[in-house]
């Protein structure tokens, strides 16, 4: 009967399991009792050492092959292996370990196995180690022109380990890796002026977990180089390789985000900082060497209006006590720098007051956005008269200008009062009359 076991290359690698086991020279034992031409399990009278199963041996003139050793007995025996006849063997006979045809069989087989799995003069094959070396673990490829189909099949073919791509004639050109294996790492220069370089892989493979025969997403920057690894047979992918960055070759879309208007400057230590964006109408304002420049408003400027707030109001508001209330006028603004001055004008109509003695109070409230309320004009003696005599349809004007030193958004309100808590006092007397509310912003720098 021929042995059966084989190589298991190239689907995988061989074990004692998958060829004859290992053997020793002159091996020998003795049956333990008798044994029929049939049975399957041959039993010695010592234990069984420096035996490993599959294996052969020879009892009387019959070959018997065996898989398995436990204890004193062969195991899985086969019966007439290699064209030997099956005998009973008598108890106390000698059992031999030799060497078969079988083993060079055995050997062959492999051989052959791994000769067609290379094939013969394959691309790349080695044929000694200074080749081996040389071709992909310290191969070099220079002065590499790209392709200029910019498509997989018009790729330039990268055949070893280091590529330096020295002409990319147009941003786009590409190169494409050899077919992936695992472990095999491939390292792309380019070392072209200014175009970028598309990267390809071989027909069937990936880069980075894209498709199949999709371009790498990120061209190679000109001055830049890439390192791409083989994690098995048809995936790359790309690490990250510290190079010295050439002169010139930080691109736009290189550089990290920020906000839109920001500069780009440098702090006291000299490393890069940012300017924090400014307001619209300013400029970029020098402090000097050894300080951050920064965004004022424009020199020379002073005294120009900047933006003026108007509103009008005719709805009549009373108010019999001395607790300040609203006139209706009130108007926000937002100054543009922190030097800016408010000029605030308010002309309040049909001002009445029903008793003797008695008068109008007006007061100007200044309010900022995340900041303190303030009364910043005070005209509490208004319209005073002796006499029991009424006073209406009178108007009276307010005009300030304020400094609030602040750029946050700013409320002005006019409120009024009666001098005593029983006496009526009103504004815009019979809503026949409109008062008139004016914010301007005046450029201070």
């Amino acid at each position: 009967m021929a042995e059966t076991t084989s190589s298991a290359y190239p689907a995988a690698l061989d074990s004692n399991t998958s060829l004859l086991g290992d053997q020793v020279n002159q091996k020998s034992l003795t049956l333990s009792g008798a044994h029929t031409n049939s049975v399957t399990t041959i039993t010695t009278t010592a234990t069984i050492s420096g035996v490993n199963a599959p294996g052969y041996c020879l009892v009387d003139s019959e070959l018997i092959h065996f898989t398995g050793v436990s204890g004193a007995t062969l195991t899985g025996a086969t019966r007439a292996a290699d064209n030997t006849t099956a005998a009973t063997h008598a108890d106390g006979a000698t059992v031999y370990f030799v060497p078969v045809a079988n083993w060079a069989n055995q050997l062959k087989r492999a051989i052959v196995a791994t000769q067609t799995e290379l094939g013969t003069d394959p691309a790349g094959a080695f044929t000694d180690v200074n080749t081996s070396l040389n071709t992909w673990l310290l191969g070099v490829t220079n002065s590499i022109t790209a392709g200029a189909t910019q498509t997989q099949a018009g790729a330039t073919a990268l055949t070893k380990n280091t590529n330096r791509v020295t002409v990319v004639g147009t941003n786009g050109d590409g190169v494409k890796l050899p077919t992936a294996v695992a472990g095999l790492e491939i390292l792309i220069i380019n070392d072209d002026s200014a175009q970028t370089l598309k990267i390809w892989p071989a027909d069937s493979d990936a880069i980075d977990g894209g498709s199949a025969d999709a371009v790498d997403a990120n061209q190679l920057a000109a001055g830049s180089s890439r390192r791409y690894i083989a994690v098995d047979d048809t995936n790359w992918y790309t690490a990250t390789v510290a190079v010295d960055v050439a002169d010139n070759s930080i691109t736009l879309a290189k550089m990290a985000g920020g906000t839109d208007g920001n500069i780009i400057s440098y702090d006291a230590s000299g490393d890069p900082v940012a300017i924090a964006t400014g307001d619209d109408g300013e400029v970029l304002t020098s402090a000097g060497a050894g300080a951050p420049p920064a965004f004022e408003a424009a020199a020379g400027g002073g005294g120009k209006i900047l933006q003026v707030q108007y509103q009008t109001y005719g709805t009549e508001q009373e108010n019999n006590t001395d607790t300040w209330a609203v006139t209706g006028l009130q108007k926000a603004i937002t100054p543009a720098h922190t030097s800016n001055t408010i000029l605030v004008m308010a002309s309040i109509r049909a001002c009445y007051k029903a008793s003797a003695d008695t008068y109008i109070g007006f007061r100007l409230k200044r309010a900022i956005s995340g900041g303190a309320t303030t009364y910043v004009v005070l005209d509490d003696m208004w319209g005073y008269t002796a006499d029991g005599g009424v006073r209406q349809n009178l108007t009276n004007d307010i005009v300030y200008v304020d400094a609030p030193s602040t750029t946050a958004e700013i409320t002005y309100d006019v409120e009024f009062r009666s001098e005593t808590d029983d006496s009526t006092c009103r504004v815009q007397n019979g809503g026949a009359v409109t008062s008139g509310f004016v914010l301007m912003e005046v450029d201070g720098t």
